[in-house]
């Protein structure tokens, strides 16, 4: 992928940590109720900064809604956004059209219904806002990324493949420095998420396979919000009333 047409990051203001706090949430997957359950629980103030780090769309039963809902925070709220790979194969799926959206979107977009046309055509409000996403933020303190970065790399901030779909990588503190990452894509189970905050890792995965309802009791199933300034959860169940999809075409 040719990196010099994309947005691969944008600088991020910092905060007046005496008003506001910052929070992650990632792997929403079409979870549109439980993810504005969520923000509600966490009482998000125009003070805040929500970081959300990608897959909002597929799985689960409403990636319309979960959209809408992000676009309406950001009109109020400081929100904001990274890709996942759901968002960037939609994308690039587009990009092979040529700019006509004319493209069959299934299975890229699955589950998708209310994001395409009945020519499956990306409906246009959606498309400045997935054009927008970037891959990775940079803060005073932590790192957010998507899936991970590939410290092997020469420019580990360069690959943007392996930010969407790293699925394990052992981090370089010699470049990164005390700087945590905190990235999604794997869903892990909550006390594995609980240990890495707790032991200090250089990584915390914050997707706790919110889509995966009926995994309640293994540990899964459930949306999480990360304070960034005091790393404590904030946790809300799956409450989605239709059932979602149990294909995966990609995580």
């Amino acid at each position: 992928m040719n990196a010099s047409n994309i947005h691969i990051t944008r600088s991020i203001p910092q905060i007046d940590s005496s008003k506001g706090t910052r929070y992650a949430i990632s792997d929403i997957h079409g979870c549109a109720q439980t993810f504005k359950a969520l923000i509600k629980k966490i009482n998000l103030s125009t003070d805040d900064q929500l970081f959300l780090l990608g897959d909002y769309i597929n799985k689960g039963p409403d990636s319309k809604g979960v959209l809408d809902y992000i676009i309406e925070l950001q009109k109020k709220h400081s929100v904001f956004c990274l890709r996942g790979n759901h968002e960037e194969l939609l994308m690039r799926a587009h990009r092979r059209a040529g700019g006509d959206k004319s493209i069959r979107l299934v299975p890229v977009l699955h589950r998708g219904r209310g994001l395409v046309d009945e020519n499956r055509r990306i409906l246009p409000q959606y498309l400045p806002f997935l054009e927008s996403l970037c891959y990775y933020f940079e803060l005073e303190d932590y790192y957010l990324v998507h899936a991970g970065f590939d410290f092997e790399a020469s420019n580990p901030f360069s690959e943007v493949e392996k930010m969407l779909w790293l699925r394990y990588f052992e981090v370089d503190t010699s470049i990164v420095g005390e700087k945590r990452i905190i990235h999604g894509h794997v869903p892990e189970y909550l006390q594995f998420i609980q240990e890495e905050i707790d032991y200090g890792c250089a990584s915390i995965c914050i997707d706790n396979g919110c889509v995966y309802k009926k995994r309640r009791k293994a540990g899964l199933g459930q949306l999480l919000a990360l304070n960034l300034d005091t790393l404590e959860i904030t946790l809300q169940e799956n409450i989605e009333t239709e059932r979602s999809s149990s294909r995966s075409y990609f995580l």
